[in-house]
């Protein structure tokens, strides 16, 4: 639980999470990861903010973070603003941004393979979002042209439509998770925009852990 100690309307909030696990050599591995947290918390209010971890990591850190945006092309923002939804000439529309960010080339909430797929998006968004399954990203892969872009120090990639050069979406990663449903499971694969891939992990994969952020799709 978290008391908001000021208002952090125009600032980058976020959670520095320290954790390690083991992985398959027996050698073990370090993650701090930055997780913004949503802009339209308000001061002197507690809130409840779940991060979600593997069970065999036995110890984490964590420590808040509030600096000013220092930015000579954008102010960007974390919150839960909703994306526009744009045709990259696919069956779904793609959000013009990061679920938990309102700039397109800054990454919003990150979470993990599963927690990827388990996070209730329609309660921020609506019920026309969700999150996009393997097909949906092996579309728009296809698909679309992509372009690497040097945004404030960080690498983004675009994705243009090519039957409507008007219509882009800038990703604000390389690294997204997505999976495909096989019954009544569910298989987890990583994105990598950069390859142009889609690879299958499995549960054994030490990678399951990483947290990445989330694109999601809309019906509308």
């Amino acid at each position: 639980m978290f008391m908001i100690p000021q208002d952090i309307t125009a600032y980058h909030t976020s959670l520095n999470v320290s954790y390690s696990y083991s992985l398959p050599d027996g050698t073990e591995k370090e993650v701090t990861e930055e997780i913004y947290l949503p802009n339209t918390w308000e001061v002197n209010k507690a809130y409840n903010y779940v991060i979600n971890i593997e069970p065999d990591i036995e110890m984490i850190n964590v420590s808040p973070s509030v600096v000013d945006w220092d930015s000579p092309t954008e102010t960007p923002a974390i919150g839960n603003d909703i994306a526009e939804a744009v045709d990259l000439g696919s069956s779904y529309k793609w959000a013009s941004h990061d679920f938990g960010a309102v700039s397109p080339c800054d990454m919003g909430l990150k979470y993990s393979a599963e927690g990827t797929r388990t996070q209730n998006y329609a309660a921020e968004w609506g019920n026309n979002w969700r999150c996009p399954t393997v097909s949906d990203w092996q579309a728009i892969l296809s698909g679309c042209t992509w372009t690497e872009e040097e945004i404030n120090g960080r690498t983004c990639y675009r994705a243009t439509n090519k039957e409507a050069s008007e219509n882009s979406v800038l990703f604000s990663n390389r690294y997204y998770w997505t999976y495909a449903r096989s019954g009544s499971t569910f298989d987890y694969y990583r994105v990598d925009i950069a390859n142009i891939s889609c690879t299958r992990t499995y549960t054994t994969a030490a990678y399951w852990k990483e947290v990445y952020p989330v694109r999601l799709v809309s019906n509308q």
